[in-house]
């Protein structure tokens, strides 16, 4: 039904993936619409990614390599992510993203983020993507692709990849579920890892308190993993999915998520007091459950409004 919508609602969709807007922010910290991006369709190892990073600019960037959830791939991705897509890169990011799985496959999804990570970085150091090849990476994937996300987490891809930062947005689960279909194997997940498992009251999609029982399975494998959890109030499944007309992306989530992928790939001490506030107070003000054990604030705690 979603495919048809978006399908549907094409004709009526600018194709405006050349040119972000230019926000207020000046401050030299990541924000959306900070800088203008630009789109490309690049090759990587098994197909095609559809990159969006900063332009008009000499600076480099660090990578983020973001994979879809299901029936979201092939030519749906660009319509379907490109504002989400568009936002986080406007922000001071290269944002790389597979293409391939127009029909669900999940079992090779997190093959693909990982290959994207390979193909993005080889382009950086040919200047045709800005990427800054000494700052660690980020992963981040929406639904299926939070599922592919915490499979990426693992020891051996952390380190063989360079990746420093896990965002799991409104992920798949429960732990028995993706555990079980998926091979999702909470005790490889890489201790040291900082991850942000990011959901909202109205994702009806899925199963109730998924995200949650991820966490918690996430901290049973390692009690101090450095983790943030978030179920923000009106922030549904569909937040970062854009349907022309009928349901532009809400993306109620994506200035938190900016802020933790600020907060763990830059290294702008002038920005970590933002980061933190908004990770810390702001984050929970917005949210019906929290859970910070990321050091923001320094202590570890947790709030539960339900």
């Amino acid at each position: 039904m979603l495919v048809l919508l978006l399908a549907t609602s094409l004709a009526h969709a600018p194709m405006a993936f050349a040119s972000g807007l230019r926000g207020s922010s000046n401050d030299g910290c990541a924000s959306a619409g900070t800088f203008r991006t630009t789109s490309s369709t690049e090759d990587m190892e098994g197909g095609r990614m559809f990159c969006t990073y900063p332009t008009g600019t000499n600076m480099k960037f660090p990578l983020v390599s973001f994979e879809h959830g299901d029936t979201l791939g092939g030519f749906m991705l660009p319509f379907a992510y490109g504002p989400f897509l568009d936002a986080v890169a406007s922000s001071g990011f290269v944002v790389c993203a597979p293409v391939m799985c127009l029909i669900a496959c999940r079992e090779r999804q997190h093959v693909h983020q990982l290959h994207a990570i390979t193909a993005a970085k080889a382009l950086g150091k040919k200047g045709v993507l800005p990427v800054r090849s000494e700052f660690q990476v980020g992963i981040l994937g929406h639904s299926t692709g939070g599922m592919t996300t915490l499979k990426c987490a693992a020891r051996g891809s952390v380190s063989e990849y360079g990746i420093g930062a896990a965002v799991v947005y409104n992920g798949d689960g429960p732990p028995g579920w993706i555990g079980r279909f998926d091979h999702v194997n909470f005790t490889d997940i890489e201790e040291s890892l900082p991850i942000f498992m990011v959901t909202g009251t109205k994702d009806i999609i899925e199963p109730r308190n998924s995200t949650r029982k991820n966490s918690d399975a996430v901290l049973e494998a390692n009690p101090t993993q450095p983790l943030i959890v978030a179920e923000i109030d009106g922030e549904g499944h569909l937040d970062s999915v854009n349907i022309p007309v009928a349901h532009p992306a809400p993306m109620k989530a994506v200035p938190f998520i900016i802020s933790f992928l600020g907060y763990t790939l830059t290294t702008s001490a002038e920005c970590t007091t933002k980061y933190k506030t908004m990770l810390g107070a702001q984050l929970k003000d917005h949210s019906r459950y929290w859970l910070n054990q990321l050091g923001v604030p320094p202590t570890a705690s947790s709030v539960s409004l339900v």
